[in-house]
Order: structure tokens, then C-alpha cells, then sequence
């Protein structure tokens, strides 16, 4: 179980949204409100990622605590997916603000795959759908971390 609480403070690590300024130009004010609602979207899901892995206790039963666990966190990523697409972004990084979507619906994706293996109740491949996603969202998390490197050397320029 240790195991899919640190996998859920990748996801939370994995959208750490770096705080920065616009600078310069006339789109300063559109990407420092971008920025301003980017920062709340990453506060928001992180109190959600820090709630799912303080509330996955499900009694004795490891699989439960896991199922709970997994759709707690399917519940975060829908919500930051929303939050994302309800963010303005400006026209100089529409385009990464689209792909950092994109890797969130595929990061969900994973989430949900992993979670529908404990429905298996074979510890094998429960053991084995766990260990593909561990591996998959560390690539993801990487993924979604140059994403938003990206996004701010956009906005630095």
C-alpha cells in the first residue's frame, strides 16, 4: 500500500507548477492570471493527492485500501483535467497547456487500468498491473514535468 501513496505523491509531484511571472511584453497581465490559475489548479490537486494518501485505510483488507486508494486518485486527476481545461491559457502556450491535458487524461488512464486489476483478486497480476503502472507514471511524471518546463520558458520569453 506504502507503494500507491508514493505513487500518488508522483502524480502531485508530477504537476508541481512552478510559480512565475510574466515578463515583459503586452501579454504580462494574461500570463500572470494563466500563471495565478495554474497555481491554484496544482494547490487544489495536491490537497487532493495529500487527502488520498492519508484516507486509504480500508480496515485489514489490503485490496480494498488499494481500490479505495485508486479511485480517490482517478477522483483528483478528473478533477484537475476539468480544472485545466477551464484555464485560459495564452495563445504562446495553448498548445503545451493542451498537451499537459493530454498526458493528465493519460496519466487517469493508468490509474484506472491499475485499479481495475484488483478486481482480479490474483495477487499476481495485481502485483504485476501495479508494477506497469509504477513504471508507466514515472514516465508519464517525467513527461508532465517538461511539459510544465516547457510552459515556463514559454512564458519567460
Amino acid at each position: 500500500m506504502t507503494s500507491l501513496v508514493r505513487l500518488a505523491a508522483i502524480s502531485m509531484a508530477a504537476l508541481s507548477l512552478v510559480g512565475v511571472t510574466g515578463c515583459g511584453g503586452s501579454d504580462t497581465k494574461n500570463s500572470n492570471d494563466y500563471v495565478a490559475e495554474l497555481n491554484k489548479v496544482q494547490t487544489d490537486f495536491a490537497n487532493s493527492v495529500q487527502k488520498v494518501g492519508t484516507s486509504s485505510s480500508a480496515g485489514s483488507d489490503p485490496a480494498a485500501a488499494a481500490q479505495k486508494t485508486f479511485t480517490n486518485l482517478s477522483s483528483a486527476i478528473d478533477k484537475v483535467i476539468s480544472d485545466l481545461k477551464g484555464v485560459d491559457a495564452p495563445d504562446d502556450v495553448k498548445d503545451l497547456h493542451n498537451d499537459l491535458i493530454s498526458e493528465m487524461e493519460q496519466f487517469k488512464t493508468q490509474v484506472d487500468k491499475a485499479a481495475s486489476s484488483l478486481d482480479s483478486k490474483d495477487p499476481k497480476a495485481i502485483l504485476k498491473a501495479q508494477s506497469e503502472f509504477a513504471a508507466s507514471a514515472s514516465t508519464l511524471g517525467t513527461k508532465i514535468s517538461k511539459t510544465i518546463d516547457d510552459i515556463n520558458t514559454k512564458l519567460h520569453d
